[in-house]
């Protein structure tokens, strides 16, 4: 089968989502011819080969979303597709390139699968533009198939824009055999942790994930249990201010910031942690946390959309409100204090990645999806 799967960004541009298409375009390729269409990158190659998968950075990176959401989503893809003539297309995310792309397809007589991600269906912190709202009111309703990566992102499809029944949950999925649970603390001697636990936060340093708030829990959890470190990976444009609250709070020697990390150095980082730690206000589902899960580390995270599908209250870890350090310090501390009990929720998380959540698994899925519409 030839598949054409077009997304937005795609690596380097690193990402959950652009991670979750990667990965998944490089599974369906082990049997499949897979084409990815992307926008164009710089510093990154137009067209890239991956054995049976081929990246083609094509559609251009221009500021007016208005333009792009429609106009060069559909001409570009029109093009392309009469060039690539696929069997069936899958779609990741109606903004920017959906609509275009979706009424391409159907012009050409391509069967589509729309997969919805987060932030275009639903953002606690922004609401979608005048322009942007009967368009997706408009892809959920065209497409041949939609699928949702979590169970929040469906019923916010279908409570906000249009209450499509058959919209299907199959979520990203993760690596199992690249995110194992430790075999040694790799991190130990670069970061010079000694005997101290290890708290791991992976994520974009943004106001909108409110780091803040996980750094403040620190300030209860150190009254509490001295031997701690926080390790902190990743970027964005609220560092300064995450490291300002870190001198303000005098937990200097309690975090590190480890800056940007590349992918094939995060699982040295999960299996040097004790417990996975991640505050944000909103998650279409929660990379990052699949990866941890993987890991065998328990979790400790916000209430926050797709992050319920992953964590089990009290079972792989622990769910607590949002803008809540306290709430959140004193979970930690409890996993801190009870070894048996962290080890324990550490476990179910490593089963909970295998039973629901591996590429093998998540890729099967799709093929059966892809294989309804084609025959």
């Amino acid at each position: 089968m030839k598949i054409c799967i077009i997304v937005p960004s795609f690596p380097p541009t690193l990402g959950g989502a652009e991670v979750g298409a990667y990965e998944l375009s490089k599974k369906l390729s082990e049997d499949n011819e897979v084409i990815v269409l992307t926008k164009s990158k710089k510093n990154a190659r137009k067209i890239e080969n991956f054995g049976r998968m081929k990246v083609m950075r094509i559609f251009p990176n221009v500021k007016s979303y208005m333009l792009s959401f429609f106009i060069l989503g559909f001409l570009y893809s029109l093009f392309y597709l009469k060039k690539i003539k696929p069997d069936i297309c899958n779609i990741h995310y109606i903004i920017p390139y959906g609509l275009g792309s979706l009424i391409a397809c159907k012009l050409m007589e391509i069967p589509t699968v729309l997969t919805i991600v987060g932030w275009d269906i639903y953002d606690p912190l922004v609401k979608p533009r005048m322009f942007y709202r009967p368009c997706i009111r408009y892809c959920l309703k065209i497409a041949d198939r939609v699928v949702s990566v979590s169970n929040f992102i469906k019923k916010k499809a279908q409570e906000i824009w249009y209450n499509r029944m058959d919209i299907k949950v199959i979520p990203y999925g993760i690596d199992i055999n690249k995110f194992r649970p430790r075999q040694r603390r790799e991190m130990t001697n670069k970061y010079k942790l000694g005997d101290t636990k290890v708290i791991l936060a992976v994520q974009r340093l943004h106001a909108r994930k409110r780091v803040s708030v996980l750094i403040k829990s620190l300030s209860f959890l150190k009254r509490k249990f001295e031997k701690f470190t926080l390790l902190v990976v990743g970027d964005g444009p609220d560092k300064e201010n995450l490291m300002e609250l870190t001198k303000k709070l005098r937990l200097e020697e309690k975090i590190v910031y480890c800056g940007k990390v590349e992918q094939r150095e995060l699982p040295s980082y999960y299996k040097s942690a004790d417990i996975f730690a991640l505050h944000t206000l909103h998650e279409g589902l929660g990379i990052v946390i699949l990866e941890a899960m993987s890991s065998g580390l328990p979790v400790v995270t916000t209430k926050a959309g797709g992050t319920e599908d992953l964590v089990e209250n009290g079972k792989n870890g622990f769910l607590v409100s949002k803008n809540d350090p306290k709430k959140m310090g004193t979970k930690i501390l409890y996993l801190l204090k009870n070894p048996r009990i962290r080890k324990r929720m550490g476990k179910m998380s490593r089963k909970i990645a295998e039973e629901k959540y591996s590429w093998e698994m998540v890729t099967d899925k799709y093929k059966e999806l892809f294989n309804s519409l084609v025959e």
